[in-house]
């Protein structure tokens, strides 16, 4: 777990169902956010709001690079038949990575499976 996951599970909300923080589970006051007036727990919200996009633009970044990597790597191919009737694999490759981190680079394949199938 990193700094900024450790941070995260340990800032809890003021307990009103407006909270920036963390919203309550179950019964909460119906009042304005305190949170909002307690500067230090701003902070380590806007910090682990920043750590969150860095992360997330990191996954990203990896894995535009691997469908940038499986395009070159499709870009000479040229499927024999047998490649053709086993596109419902690729079909099913599809399916099995739309459920996971996988999406785009399965989304980024299937396209250029399908461009080279159909010769356009």
């Amino acid at each position: 777990m990193s700094n900024w996951q450790a941070i995260k599970e340990n800032l809890h909300g003021c307990s009103n169902h407006s909270c920036v923080i963390k919203k309550p589970v179950g019964m909460g006051t119906n009042g304005q956010c305190h949170c909002l007036d307690d500067r230090i727990k701003l902070q380590k919200f806007a910090y682990i709001r920043n750590e969150e996009i860095k992360h997330q633009q990191s996954r990203i970044d990896a894995l535009e690079a691997q469908v940038a990597e499986a395009k070159a790597k499709l870009s000479n191919w040229k499927p024999t038949e047998k490649e053709i009737a086993n596109y419902a694999s690729v079909e099913e490759l599809y399916l099995f990575a739309s459920e996971s981190d996988l999406m785009s680079i399965a989304i980024g394949i299937l396209e250029l499976v399908q461009i080279k199938i159909n010769g356009s």
